[in-house]
């Protein structure tokens, strides 16, 4: 029986990833994916935000258009006499304290928004207003439905690429166990004379290339998580 040869080490350390672990974050339905995205993306957030905002301003340049109600009220102290204050001379000369109270209420109200900048009338500024705040609002509005079609795309591709790599690693576990099933085929009809070194090269050969590829495919692996968890601002590989 002829021992073995030694060769140069086989191949290459392969990444060491547990096909059930890569598949995890494979187990949410694309459409949990966009849910999260649109929940958690720092830019959906902010897009929505500043719709929020539009929608205030909004309000805000239309409220020119409610009565505008005011009220004032005010007291003072006065020391006279009865004479002094009733202009005549009941009650004598004794002077005395006495209270005054004042208090008014205010309502005005916009009834037309052209014509001269009087109290009544604003010469169409507040149509302006409301026009411009209107505009701006629907402009926000279109960004915001950009933002979530962007998330939305980014999300499904980097899913689809996500379950391609977890396929891609399938592939190589299954491609890595063959080699080195042929490798032992071929060790052992070496060592009973059978088999000649080039067949025992090749075989070292292809477990190698097997190793190799299952590096390439756990890197693509992690790459397409990084890609996903990115796109839905959500941490799958600490789950």
């Amino acid at each position: 029986m002829r021992s073995l040869p030694r060769l140069v080490p086989l191949g290459v350390p392969a990444l060491v990833m547990d096909l059930a672990l890569a598949e995890g974050p494979t187990r949410k339905t694309l459409a949990e994916c966009i849910a999260i995205a649109l929940a958690q993306q720092p830019t959906r957030k902010a897009a929505s935000a500043s719709v929020q905002a539009a929608r205030e301003r909004v309000w805000e340049s239309t409220a020119a258009y409610l009565p505008q109600v005011g009220a004032s009220y005010s007291a003072t102290r006065r020391h006279a006499s009865n004479g002094s204050l009733t202009g005549s001379n009941f009650g004598g000369a004794r002077a005395a304290t006495f209270n005054f109270y004042s208090t008014g209420v205010a309502l005005s109200q916009v009834l037309f928004d052209f014509g001269q900048n009087l109290s009544l009338f604003d010469g169409g500024l507040t149509t302006a207003q409301v026009g411009e705040a209107k505009a701006n609002l629907q402009n926000l509005q279109a960004n915001e439905e950009v933002t979530r079609q962007n998330i939305t795309l980014d999300v499904r591709q980097a899913t689809l690429n996500l379950r391609q790599a977890v396929e891609s690693i399938r592939v190589a576990d299954k491609g890595l166990q063959q080699a080195r099933e042929n490798l032992e085929i071929a060790e052992g009809r070496y060592r009973t004379g059978v088999g000649n070194i080039i067949e025992l090269t090749d075989a070292r050969t292809s477990l190698t290339s097997a190793e190799a590829s299952r590096v390439r495919a756990v890197v693509n692996y992690r790459t397409a998580l990084a890609s996903l968890e990115r796109a839905t601002a959500h941490p799958f590989s600490a789950e």
